[in-house]
C-alpha cells in the first residue's frame, strides 16, 4: 500500500501487514492510551455522545450568537462519517516509526471542535513564547541585538505530545487558566460553555481502523481542530506559572510552536538541567532537550551565534527531503510556478544571513525544478523577474500585500482544468450574464461588490487516489484478524 512520509518526505510503500501491525503494536494496543470497542459499543457510545451534544446545545440557548448556534446544530445533525485512524511514516528516524493521525472531517464532533478552536485561538497571543511559525520566529530573533556574553542555544521537543496530555489534568488546567487570566478573555468568551465542550471533545474521541473501533483515553483529541490550540494553552499555562517564574532570569528569549521549543540560555549547565526537570512537571508530558550549543536547527532554520554574539541564519532542509515540487506536466493554474518561485526565493532571501548561503540554496532550488521537468529558459526568466523585483528600491512596498475589502469582492470557485476557458473569459461571461443592466440583473449593485475573482481549486491528484485515511484490506482480511494472530 501507499502512504505518506512524515515531514513531507514523500510517498512511501509498505506491506499492508506491516502497516497494520505497526498501527497496533506502536499505538492502538497500548491499553493506557486506547480502548478497543466492539462495533455495537462504538455506536451506542456515539448515540450517548449525541445526547450529550444535544444537552450542550440546549445549554447554549441565548448565550451564543445565532450564527454560532446554527453552525453547531447543522454540523451536529449532518455528520457523515466515522473518524478514521491512519499513519504517516517517520522515515527520517532509524529505525523508522509511525505517526498516528485521525481524520475527523465531517464527524459528529467536528463542528464542536471547530467552535472551540475559534474561541481558544483568541487567547494564544497572550502566551509569552507563542510563535505562529518559522517566519514569526525569524522576525523575532532578527530584532535582537548582540546576545549577552556566554549565551547558548537549545531546542527541546515534547515526546508524543498529543497522546500524553492527561485529560482530567488538562481540564483542570484550562479551568485555572480561564480563572487566573480572566482579564485576557475577549468579549463574549464563555468559560462555562467552552469547558464542557472541551470535556466532550477529549472524552469522546472515537475512530475506526479497518474493521475495528477505538476510543482515545489519554491526550488531546487527535484529528480534531481544537487539539493544537489546546496543547498550546495547556503547556502555556505551565510556562507562565512554573517555567518563567523559576527560570525566566536565565531565558534571554524562548519561543515555542506547539511541541517544539527554542531558547537562548544564560545560566549554567546545572541550572539548565533544573530547567529541563521542571519542563517535565506538567502532567504526563516529557520533553527531549538538546545540549547547550552555539548552533541549533529549529523548524526550517539553522540558527547560529556568530563571533560578534549576533545571531545569523541559514535555511535548514532535511537530508531526506525529496523536493517534490509540482511537476511540469501537472494540471495546475499557469500562475502556480511563478508563485512558487517568487515565494521560495523571498523565503530564502529572508532566511539566509550570508549571501553565499542564499546563492547556494537558490541554485539547488533551480536544479530541483529542472528535475521536475521544467524548461530551463522558462525558469531563468522567472528567477530573473523575481530577482529584479527583490532588488528594486521599492522592495518593501512590492512585497506588502494590498489591503482588500473582501466584503466588496465576489469569489467564483471553479475547478481548474488546463483545457477550460480562461479567467478573463469567466469574468466576461459574468459581466454579460450577471452584471448587465439591460438584462435587468446587476449583481454588483445588488451585492454591493466591486470586483469578481476567479478562485481555482485543484482536481483530484495521484496522492488523493494513492493514499487514503480509510484502510483498504484484501477481501476476507480485517484488522481484527491481525489482533487475533498477535
Amino acid at each position: 500500500m501507499c502512504c505518506s512520509g512524515d515531514k513531507n518526505l514523500g510517498p512511501c510503500l509498505i506491506e499492508i501487514s506491516k502497516y497494520v501491525n505497526k498501527g497496533l503494536s506502536e499505538h492502538l494496543l497500548h491499553e493506557e492510551t486506547y480502548q478497543r470497542l466492539s462495533e455495537s459499543t462504538f455506536y451506542n457510545t456515539l448515540t450517548q455522545l449525541g445526547y450529550l451534544y444535544d444537552k450542550f446545545l440546549n445549554s447554549c440557548n441565548g448565550l451564543i450568537s445565532e450564527a454560532e448556534s446554527e453552525f453547531l446544530h447543522v454540523t451536529r445533525n449532518e455528520w457523515k462519517r466515522v473518524p478514521q485512524f491512519y499513519m504517516t511514516m517517520k522515515i527520517h528516524k532509524n529505525p523508522y516509526k509511525t505517526r498516528p493521525i485521525v481524520d475527523s472531517k465531517l464527524a459528529m464532533i467536528s463542528g464542536l471542535s471547530i467552535w472551540v478552536d475559534y474561541h481558544l485561538q483568541k487567547l494564544k497571543w497572550h502566551l509569552p513564547s507563542y510563535i505562529s511559525g518559522s517566519k514569526d520566529l525569524l522576525q523575532k530573533l532578527q530584532s535582537l541585538g548582540p546576545l549577552p556574553t556566554g549565551a547558548r542555544l537549545f531546542i527541546t521537543d515534547a515526546v508524543a505530545m498529543y497522546t500524553n496530555i492527561d485529560i482530567p489534568h488538562c481540564l483542570e488546567v484550562m479551568r485555572l487558566y480561564f480563572e487566573r487570566h480572566e482579564d485576557e478573555l475577549p468579549a463574549g468568551f464563555q468559560p462555562g460553555l467552552i469547558l464542557p465542550a472541551i470535556d466532550i471533545i477529549m472524552n469522546y474521541n472515537m475512530f475506526q481502523f479497518g474493521d475495528t473501533y477505538w476510543k482515545q483515553l489519554i491526550g488531546a483529541a487527535m484529528g480534531t481542530n481544537a487539539a493544537v490550540i489546546l496543547a498550546e494553552l495547556y503547556f502555556g499555562y505551565h510556562e507562565r506559572t512554573v517555567i518563567i517564574p523559576k527560570h525566566g532570569h536565565n531565558l534571554h528569549r524562548a519561543f515555542r510552536l506547539i511541541d517544539d521549543k527554542f531558547g537562548i540560555w544564560l545560566g549554567t549547565t546545572a541550572e539548565y538541567a533544573a530547567f529541563n526537570a521542571d519542563m517535565d512537571k506538567c502532567g504526563l508530558l516529557r520533553w527531549d532537550a538538546t545540549e547547550l550549543s552555539n548552533t541549533v536547527n529549529m523548524l526550517d532554520l539553522t540558527i547560529t551565534i556568530g563571533s560578534d554574539n549576533i545571531l545569523w541564519f541559514k535555511t535548514y532542509q532535511k537530508e531526506m527531503n525529496l523536493y517534490l515540487y509540482l511537476p511540469a506536466h501537472s494540471a495546475h493554474p499557469p500562475g502556480a510556478l511563478r508563485g512558487l518561485i517568487f515565494g521560495r526565493l523571498r523565503t530564502f532571501m529572508e532566511q539566509n544571513t550570508r549571501r553565499e548561503d542564499y546563492v547556494q540554496i537558490i541554485s539547488e532550488f533551480y536544479v530541483h525544478l529542472l528535475r521536475r521537468g521544467y524548461d530551463s529558459e522558462l525558469l531563468k526568466s522567472i528567477f530573473h523577474e523575481a530577482a529584479t523585483k527583490f532588488d528594486c528600491e521599492d522592495y518593501g512596498s512590492f512585497m506588502r500585500k494590498p489591503e482588500i475589502d473582501f466584503r466588496k469582492r465576489l469569489f467564483m470557485h471553479v475547478p481548474f482544468h488546463p483545457h477550460d476557458i480562461s479567467r478573463r473569459q469567466y469574468r466576461q461571461a459574468y459581466e454579460i450574464v450577471f452584471n448587465n443592466d439591460d438584462a435587468g440583473v446587476n449583481f454588483h449593485r445588488l451585492l454591493e461588490t466591486e470586483q469578481v475573482t476567479i478562485a481555482y481549486s485543484r482536481g483530484p491528484n495521484i496522492r488523493d487516489k494513492a493514499t487514503s485515511s480509510h484502510l483498504r484490506l484484501p477481501k476476507g482480511e480485517g484488522v481484527s484478524t491481525y489482533i487475533r494472530d498477535s
